[in-house]
């Protein structure tokens, strides 16, 4: 038996409940980040406007690190000295980061936006100091975040401990609701006894999430399609409404709430799949696939063209948020998920003599294999062949490695 120790960084979050001063000191926070973004922003697009065309002149030159505090010592920019200095910090590195993504291909549509006030919705303190932490636990239903106070959270949940604590993020949603994230290190040691039997494959399926190689699918029992139904009817009221007015205003309140629910209750089928998953499978194998292809359809074939409704389905079943829970709780458990590469003959290849065939249709479901004689579903065959090739991957590593996965 081996014990594996694994690490990664985890978030446990919390609905606080904060009283109505820190609310305001919060959303002073929000605002001051977004008056230190802009004026950042605007600095580096005259720079860059500047220098542009001049070769003697870097990418890196042109997204040199700003020093933040010659913004907080700005003649009537007193104020800012309110906000904790490394939130500032996490703002600027998402700043850099996204105008890199712009220098790199000089899109304009890849340029930073200035933000209004109510778009900064997320900051983040680094917790680098064990000697003066930015949290502390006074009681099982009261956190000590620094600067802001005592802050109340309404259920109790097992915190980690203070020197695991990587950073915090506090976050408000559309519908006033504020939300602690503490990003942490989490260790867990898992004896690792893999059977090769309880592997699975998993096909993606836009309407039903993925269809595994035993022939199951998830089932949705949740209150998500009469959510989708409520959203569709408020966004229709919300176009009729006159901009600005009271009525828009209850409209939107009400639509952000919906949307919330429908977020929520997505999260939680996602979590409970994956748990379910893991729980019951030792190797579980997926295709790399781009929900953007699946979206946009294969434009060579006119016949396959998605709809509306397809591309709806895709976005819908969050299958890359699904993908990222499961490999996250999967190296915290000790088990594998590994990817076959794109476009390898799944769907088009008999599982069980092996002949392939020439494209078919997304509206032919299933068919007979003319050598064998074997009746194939078409999702069902695809997850069988996805398992059978994972697991030759994986035999293929452990031969030319030495290493027993």
């Amino acid at each position: 038996m081996e014990n594996t120790v694994n690490k990664c960084i985890t978030t446990a979050s919390c609905l606080l409940l904060p009283n109505t001063e820190q609310k305001e000191l919060m959303d002073r926070w929000f605002f001051n980040t977004s008056v230190v973004w802009n004026m950042i922003l605007a600095d580096k697009i005259a720079y860059y406007e500047k220098h542009k065309n001049d070769p003697q002149v870097s990418n890196r030159d042109l997204n040199k690190v700003p020093y933040i505090m010659d913004y907080l010592n700005r003649p009537n920019c007193a104020f800012l000295k309110e906000t904790d200095f490394s939130v500032y910090k996490n703002a600027t590195y998402m700043l850099q980061s996204a105008f890199d993504e712009f220098l790199t291909t000089r899109d304009e549509k890849l340029l930073p936006r200035t933000k209004e006030a109510y778009q900064i919705d997320c900051m983040s303190m680094d917790n680098n100091s064990s000697e003066y932490p930015k949290i502390k636990y006074c009681d099982p239903r009261h956190v000590y975040v620094s600067k802001i106070g005592e802050l109340t959270v309404k259920e109790y949940m097992p915190l980690p401990n203070v020197n695991t604590i990587k950073k915090i993020r506090i976050k408000k949603t559309r519908t006033g609701k504020y939300f602690l994230d503490i990003i942490y290190e989490k260790i867990a040691t898992k004896p690792l006894i893999l059977d090769e039997k309880k592997a699975i494959g998993l096909d993606y399926s836009p309407y039903r999430l993925y269809i595994d190689s035993n022939g199951h699918s998830p089932e949705y029992t949740g209150k998500f399609p009469k959510l989708e139904k409520k959203r569709k009817l408020l966004q229709r009221k919300l176009s009729e409404t006159e901009k600005g007015s009271a009525n828009q205003k209850e409209i939107v309140l009400q639509l952000a709430k919906v949307e919330e629910k429908i977020i929520n209750s997505r999260k939680d089928f996602l979590r409970k799949e994956v748990h379910k998953l893991l729980e019951e499978n030792d190797y579980i194998f997926l295709e790399t696939v781009s929900m953007e292809d699946m979206a946009l359809g294969d434009k060579g074939k006119q016949s396959d063209k998605p709809g509306k409704g397809r591309r709806t389905a895709v976005y819908n079943a969050a299958f890359d948020h699904f993908r990222s829970m499961l490999e996250h709780q999967a190296l915290l458990t000790g088990k594998v998920v590994s990817y076959i590469p794109a476009y390898t003959k799944t769907t088009y290849c008999c599982h069980v003599c092996g002949k392939e065939y020439e494209y078919k249709s997304t509206k032919i479901r299933g068919w007979t294999c003319p050598k064998c004689g074997t009746v194939l579903d078409r999702d069902v065959n695809a997850a069988i062949n996805i398992r059978n090739i994972g697991l030759r991957q994986l035999k293929t590593a452990e031969t030319s490695t030495g290493h027993n996965f």
